[in-house]
């Protein structure tokens, strides 16, 4: 059996994909050509590249009835010749598409299961520190805290069940109540992550632009954090009403009963506002917030005292670590857009007809795809590089795991061991006070060797 990737339409040969929301690429199937119908929707979101549909007429194997029928889809027909000769259970062995091989699975699975499990850890552990740790408490890791929440509600259901049902097995397996959950909680992530960068920036906005005026207290921060959680619910509220199980116009899916998981919409129109208006707001409100903001604070931050002015250890001391924390957050939200809003803009453009039968279309909603999947991912490795708390609280988290204990504990001896040989780098020279008073040779050893070194490979020093 021979299975090609072109669709035969009126006037000659040309390859086409079919459009509906939510979804990737499908199989293509053409066996055994016989007289049928092209049956074409109106486009609305993704791709479907899969091939002709058959009439329901005494020589198809099979036919569409009502059973595919779309809700607020457009529907044109053309006389076209289908092959339809193949079964559910050797369709994988047969089919020599692209996105059904095993070289692509395998590329899926290395792709997307880093990010499930670096997302799941990273995120966690952003959490256990600022709940654990006393002076991490603070508004702003609130706030991260918040974001660590949302990354991970993305990472636990939205990333496995999209790469599974999208590019591995082509239907969708987890029932509809998960499939009304994914949906939602994958517009609620984002929204969430929008929203609290706008706080934090605000909060950010506040400290430094009136630092005499009252910071917002802890109480208050939890507050806006409820609130902020609550909007993005109510704002993707609509997403989990249209979402639901359906049989897409596919005849691998017909024949074999194999249902995705998608937005029926009552029109194209609804899906249309809709559309826009959620990017509207997880986008462009949010990033003008943001680089307004911003761009006020980098000006304050960074601008020189007036000549004359005195400053002392105490200012220095201060700008820079605002200056640190303002780097932090800007590269947040720079990493946010660029993983978030190019596949959104693209679910914008699919809605153009002309834009939605583009032949690299495929390609680019998969890279897209996964671009905005794995930025449930860097956060955690933001904070832990650009803010010494949090690279501290990862190091003594490391400490007090046993196997990453004892790692940690052979590679600091080795440091010294390379130190004293003088064939690593030398650890810093401590200035050794030769004096010695009374009280200095009460002292006990064992307390001076725990305050030298904290982390010790036999103690492991409390999170405060």
């Amino acid at each position: 059996m021979e299975h090609h990737n072109s669709h035969l339409l009126p006037g000659g040969s040309e390859k086409m994909y079919y459009i509906a929301h939510q979804q990737p690429m499908l199989r293509n199937e053409d066996d055994n050509y016989q007289e049928g119908y092209f049956i074409r929707p109106d486009p609305a979101s993704l791709i479907y590249n899969t091939t002709a549909l058959p009439a329901d007429d005494e020589g198809s194997n099979y036919g569409y009835g009502s059973t595919t029928t779309l809700s607020g889809l457009q529907f044109e027909t053309y006389n076209i010749t289908v092959m339809m000769n193949f079964s559910c259970d050797d369709y994988d062995l047969l089919s020599e598409d692209m996105w059904s091989s095993a070289y692509f699975k395998i590329i899926v699975y290395m792709l997307y299961i880093p990010i499930f499990i670096f997302a799941l850890i990273g995120n966690g552990t952003v959490c256990y520190i600022v709940y654990s740790t006393p002076r991490m408490r603070t508004v702003t890791n609130y706030f991260i805290a918040s974001l660590a929440i949302g990354d991970i509600l993305m990472s636990f259901f939205c990333v496995p069940s999209s790469f599974i049902s999208l590019f591995i097995l082509n239907y969708w397996p987890f029932g509809l109540a998960l499939c009304h959950f994914v949906n939602y909680s994958q517009a609620v992530s984002v929204l969430v992550s929008a929203y609290t960068l706008v706080a934090i920036s605000i909060d950010r906005y506040i400290a430094i632009m009136w630092p005499l005026k009252p910071r917002i207290t802890k109480r208050y921060a939890t507050f806006i954090i409820a609130g902020v959680w609550f909007i993005a619910l109510a704002t993707a509220l609509p997403i989990p009403i249209v979402s639901g199980l359906d049989i897409p116009m596919s005849p691998w899916h017909t024949k074999c009963e194999k249902y995705i998981c998608r937005e029926m919409w009552p029109s194209r129109t609804q899906e249309y506002y809709y559309t826009l208006s959620l990017f509207a707001l997880q986008f462009v409100v949010p990033l003008g917030v943001l680089i307004f903001t911003y761009a006020r604070i980098t000006i304050r931050v960074w601008a020189k005292r007036p000549p004359g002015e005195a400053e002392t250890n105490r200012d220095q001391r201060m700008a820079r670590s605002k200056r640190k924390m303002v780097k932090m957050m800007l590269t947040v939200v720079i990493v946010f857009t660029c993983c978030w809003l190019p596949f959104n803009i693209l679910q914008l453009l699919l809605n153009d007809e002309e834009f939605a039968h583009w032949d690299p279309l495929p390609y680019v909603w998969f890279a897209f795809h996964w671009l905005a999947m794995s930025h449930c991912c860097y956060n955690p490795i933001i904070y832990c590089y650009m803010n010494a708390r949090f690279r501290s609280g990862f190091v003594q988290l490391m400490h007090r795991m046993p196997g990453l204990r004892r790692w940690c504990c052979l590679r600091s001896v080795g440091d010294r061991m390379n130190a004293t040989s003088g064939t690593g780098p030398a650890l810093p020279l401590n200035r050794m006070n030769t004096s010695t008073t009374y009280i200095s040779a009460r002292r006990k050893p064992r307390a001076t060797s725990l305050r030298a070194n904290p982390l010790s490979c036999g103690e492991t020093s409390p999170l405060r």
